[in-house]
C-alpha cells in the first residue's frame, strides 16, 4: 500500500493566479480503475457507508457523473453539520473527476498502478481574487489551521475507507439500506 499526505501549503496556481491551500492524499487500491469509478458514480447510494460522518448525498442536477452534474451532500465536520454543494467541471470516465463549489475545488484522479488503481484525492481552498486570495490564504492558515487539519484527516479517512470497501466487497457496491 502506498500512502502519502502532502502538508498544507499555498502554491501559486499559474493557470488562474490563485493563492491556495492544497490538501492531497494518494493511496493504491487493489481493484481496477473501472471499479473505483463505478463506485464513485453511485455516490448517492454509497455515501453514508463511505464515512461515519456522512449523512446524505443526492443529485440536484443530472443523475450521474457528467459535466454540470450537481450533488448536495451533508456531513458532520468538527462537530458541526455542513451542507456541501458541488458541480462536476471535468469528467474523464475511469480516470478523472474534477468538481468545484463556491470556495473550494477538488478532484479524484484514478491512475493505473501495479495491482490496481492509484487514487489521488485533492482539495484546494482559496479565493480567485489575486490580492485578497493571498490575504485569505495567510489568514486561513493561521486562524483555521485546526479546521484544515480536521478536513485533511477526514479526507484521509475517506480514502482509507474507500480502499477497505472496494477491496472487501466483490463488486465494490455498498448501500446503506
Amino acid at each position: 500500500m502506498r500512502w502519502s499526505s502532502s502538508p498544507v501549503h499555498a502554491p501559486r496556481d499559474r493557470r488562474r493566479g490563485l493563492a491556495l491551500i492544497v490538501l492531497q492524499d494518494v493511496l493504491d487500491i487493489d481493484v481496477p480503475p473501472t471499479r473505483v469509478w463505478g463506485w464513485l458514480s453511485r455516490l448517492p447510494d454509497n455515501y453514508r457507508a463511505w464515512h461515519p460522518a456522512h449523512l446524505s448525498c443526492r443529485f440536484v442536477r443530472g443523475s450521474g457523473l457528467d459535466v454540470g452534474a450537481e450533488l448536495v451532500m451533508e456531513e458532520m465536520l468538527h462537530g458541526r453539520r455542513h451542507r456541501l454543494a458541488v458541480r462536476a467541471t471535468l469528467v474523464q470516465p475511469n480516470h478523472l473527476l474534477r468538481y468545484e463549489s463556491r470556495f473550494y475545488r477538488g478532484e479524484f484522479r484514478l491512475d493505473r498502478a501495479p495491482g490496481g488503481t492509484r487514487l489521488t484525492t485533492t482539495l484546494e481552498f482559496g479565493l480567485s481574487w489575486p490580492i485578497l486570495g493571498k490575504v485569505f490564504d495567510l489568514v486561513a492558515r493561521l486562524v483555521l489551521a485546526r479546521r484544515i487539519r480536521i478536513i485533511h484527516a477526514h479526507m484521509k479517512e475517506e480514502t482509507r475507507n474507500l480502499k477497505r470497501i472496494l477491496e472487501a466487497v466483490p463488486n465494490g457496491r455498498v448501500r446503506d439500506d
